[in-house]
């Protein structure tokens, strides 16, 4: 599967990885081998695995370095932060449709 990095730490060889199914994040954490070196925006390809409920990126292949450099921004600039305990008021997308008759 491919996914572009949206977050990376690398002192902790840690990364988020957004899949090409649009399905849940994927986690990436490196085992302490020869991890290769990630960034956010890299296209990168590898294997999912589900461990605890939660998605989990192996065997983690750079295929192209920066391909969306700029994606972590823009998607700071498009969704507002909110602090945990908000609440989210419902967007116009498939509430409205859940609510509109067919």
């Amino acid at each position: 599967m491919l996914g572009l990095v949206l977050w990376c730490d690398t002192d902790a060889g840690d990364a988020l990885i957004w899949c090409e199914d649009h399905g849940e994040l994927a986690s990436f954490r490196a085992t302490g081998g020869p991890a290769e070196q990630v960034r956010a925006g890299d296209l990168v390809q590898m294997r999912l695995s589900k461990a605890r409920g939660a998605r989990r990126a192996l065997g983690l292949r750079v295929v192209a370095r920066g391909v969306a450099a700029d994606l972590p921004r823009q998607l700071r600039q498009t969704a507002p932060c909110r602090t945990s305990g908000e609440a989210e008021e419902p967007g116009p997308g498939l509430a409205s449709k859940a609510a509109s008759p067919a």
